[in-house]
C-alpha cells in the first residue's frame, strides 16, 4: 500500500537566500546602472547615488515628488532640496522601480565602462545632483 505523499512532498519547496532580495553597489563588480529591491523597503529608505568617480550620495525617498522620464532616454527626479538628472539608455525599467520605491542605487558609468556595456542593458552616462537655490 502506497502512503499518501504530501503536496510540500511533491513541490520540494526551497527556502531562497535573503542576500538577493536588495542589490548592494560593490566595487569592483561588474557595472550595474540601477540597484533593485525585490520586496517593499520598510523603514525611510534611501536612495545612493554614485558618481563615475565612485563617490556616494544618498537621497531620502520621503523628499522625491517628481519623477519624469523621457523615452529618448533622460529622466529628472525632484527632491525637495535637490534635482537629480539621468542620462543614458534603456532607463526605463528604473523609472518603474523608482515609482515603486524599490531602487537601492543609481550608478554613473565612466567611459571606460560604459564601453563594456551590453547595448540592451540599461546605462546611466551622466548623473547630475544639483542642489536647489533657495527662493
Amino acid at each position: 500500500m502506497n502512503e499518501p505523499i504530501s503536496i510540500l512532498d511533491r513541490l520540494q519547496p526551497t527556502v531562497q537566500d535573503d542576500s538577493t532580495e536588495i542589490d548592494l553597489y560593490s566595487e569592483g563588480e561588474d557595472y550595474r546602472a540601477f540597484g533593485f529591491s525585490r520586496k517593499p523597503i520598510a523603514s525611510d529608505p534611501m536612495i545612493d547615488f554614485i558618481d563615475r568617480h565612485g563617490v556616494h550620495e544618498a537621497l531620502a525617498y520621503s523628499h522625491l515628488y517628481r519623477i519624469r522620464f523621457d523615452p529618448s532616454e533622460f529622466m529628472t527626479l525632484e527632491f525637495t532640496d535637490h534635482t537629480v538628472t539621468l542620462r543614458g539608455r534603456h532607463l526605463r525599467k528604473g523609472y518603474q522601480r523608482l515609482a515603486m520605491q524599490r531602487v537601492v542605487f543609481i550608478a554613473e558609468a565612466d567611459h571606460a565602462t560604459a564601453a563594456l556595456v551590453a547595448e540592451n542593458e540599461p546605462l546611466v552616462t551622466t548623473l547630475a545632483l544639483e542642489l536647489k537655490r533657495n527662493q
